[in-house]
């Protein structure tokens, strides 16, 4: 989980660092369209929720969201990785990506 935090840290950081263009550069008079500070925290904190609702998963349906939507694997690729039935892995993201909406939308009304 924190190497997929830094990992997405360093794309937040790659997208907002500004791009040093010449004086006669034409593209120089186009407005920055990278995200401010508010954005930038708001995203920090969009993942720590994120990350906080993950942990709470159990060990199986949490492997195979994050193979699911950080690796950018199949369920039939989960499958095959972890050795587990592909029904078992449908049933593992299903079920899970309900408990991450719950526990995300219980961590905003606390908000």
């Amino acid at each position: 989980m924190v190497a997929v935090l830094r990992h997405k840290a360093l794309d937040i950081l790659r997208r907002v660092r500004p791009v040093m263009a010449a004086p006669d550069d034409d593209s120089a008079a186009m407005a920055d369209e990278s995200p401010g500070a508010f954005e930038l925290v708001a995203q920090t904190q969009e993942a720590a929720r994120v990350l906080r609702c993950l942990g709470s998963l159990e060990e199986g349906p949490r492997r195979s969201i994050t193979l699911a939507y950080y690796d950018g694997l199949t369920q039939e690729e989960i499958s095959r990785r972890l050795g587990t039935p592909l029904g078992t892995i449908k049933s593992w993201v299903r079920r899970g990506l309900l408990q991450l909406r719950g526990c995300l939308a219980e961590e905003g009304a606390h908000a």
